[in-house]
C-alpha cells in the first residue's frame, strides 16, 4: 500500500498519496478518487472543509503542502515534467518565481518615454 497522508485543514475528511493522488473520505467510510480538473494550464482541485467553505486549491500545491509541509512565501511548486496531471511527489520541485519564469506584472508594462 502507498504512503497517504491526512490533509492538513482537511483531516478526517481528505487523504493524499506521494503518487499524487487525492482522495474523499465519507462518514460511512468509504473513499472516493478526486481527479481534479484544468484552469487556466493549471490542474485544480475544490476541497470542502466541516463548515461546508469550498475552495478551489491547486493539485501540485495540496500535494506539496502534505508530505512536505508549508510553501514559503515567494516560492511555487512547480513540475519536473510539463504533463498537467503528473502531481506525484517525485515530480514536484520548489522554486522561486525567478527560478520558475514567472515575471510581476509592474515589470511586463513598457514605460512611455517622455520627449
Amino acid at each position: 500500500m502507498m504512503p497517504k497522508n491526512w490533509i492538513p485543514e482537511y483531516k478526517g475528511k481528505y487523504f493524499a498519496t506521494i503518487e499524487g493522488q487525492i482522495f474523499r473520505v465519507y462518514k460511512n467510510g468509504r473513499t472516493r478518487e478526486l481527479k481534479g480538473y484544468k484552469k487556466r494550464n493549471v490542474w485544480c482541485v475544490k476541497l470542502t472543509d466541516e463548515q461546508s467553505n469550498t475552495k478551489e486549491l491547486m493539485f501540485q500545491r495540496v500535494i506539496w503542502e502534505t508530505f512536505k509541509g508549508p510553501i514559503p512565501p515567494g516560492y511555487l511548486v512547480t513540475r519536473k515534467t510539463p504533463l498537467l496531471n503528473k502531481n506525484n511527489l517525485h515530480n514536484l520541485r520548489l522554486r522561486t518565481k525567478e527560478q520558475s519564469g514567472k515575471r510581476k506584472r509592474n515589470n511586463n508594462k513598457k514605460k512611455k518615454k517622455k520627449n
